[in-house]
């Protein structure tokens, strides 16, 4: 499963794609999206992409940043058919 970093999806920029499995990962640092707008437009994306068919998964910059492994896992789970949700083992 090859991500794309920092591409178009549907007209709208995203973190990374999997263009064969439909599924963009967005990571959220609180810097970027602490404010009420950042977090509806970021909802009013995630929805306009579900409705073209795309699944969207959110992680946060420390999750990406401080948990590789369990990202990595959470993120290999999008190609293996199952549900993406994964226990958090903070």
């Amino acid at each position: 499963m090859a991500a794309a970093e920092s591409e178009n999806v549907e007209g709208i920029e995203v973190d990374f794609a999997w263009r064969a499995e439909r599924v963009i990962g967005e990571v959220d640092g609180y810097e970027h999206h602490r404010s009420p707008s950042a977090f509806e437009t970021d909802r009013e994306r995630d929805v306009t992409l579900a409705m073209k068919g795309w699944t969207t998964r959110r992680f946060t910059y420390e999750q990406v940043a401080r948990r590789g492994g369990w990202f990595a896992a959470a993120v290999r789970q999008f190609s293996d058919g199952s549900s993406g949700i994964v226990e958090s083992s903070a």
